[in-house]
């Protein structure tokens, strides 16, 4: 890839991340039985993660977009470590307040997943990529 990712790329790259990560949490809700009790109709739980997964994600797509565009304003180097490390720490250290270790360790594994899926829905397979506005 040449230059910067566009903001519609990093958007793409977004709505990928959120997405995987919702349904990936929902999959972790049905096989550790968390909020949902077990007799509750099953598109009672994915709406519920939906709902609350989409709030997560809107307000977390925020931020990286601020982060995009100050990274970008810097002209800054980025490497395809620091999505997956910033997901890890974000989602697992939101699980890690429950108080469960496993659950911080799958929301470690889910964060970082999810950066992973956002670094190669919007970069691609390059290691680096140097971030700046195009003039």
């Amino acid at each position: 890839m040449d230059g910067s990712p566009h903001v519609l790329e990093v958007l793409l790259g977004l709505l990928a991340a959120s997405i995987f990560a919702i349904l990936a949490m929902y999959v972790g809700g049905q096989f550790f039985e968390w909020d949902i009790p077990s007799d509750a109709p099953i598109w009672l739980g994915l709406f519920i993660y939906i709902a609350f997964g989409g709030l997560l994600a809107l307000l977390l797509g925020v931020l990286a977009l601020l982060l995009w565009v100050v990274l970008c304003w810097r002209r800054s180097f980025i490497s395809w470590l620091v999505p997956p490390i910033i997901g890890s720490i974000i989602l697992g250290g939101f699980l890690g307040f429950s108080g469960n270790l496993t659950y911080a360790l799958f929301g470690f594994a889910v964060g970082g997943s999810a950066g992973t899926v956002f670094w190669l829905v919007t970069v691609g397979k390059e290691r680096r990529v140097f971030l700046a506005f195009k003039s």
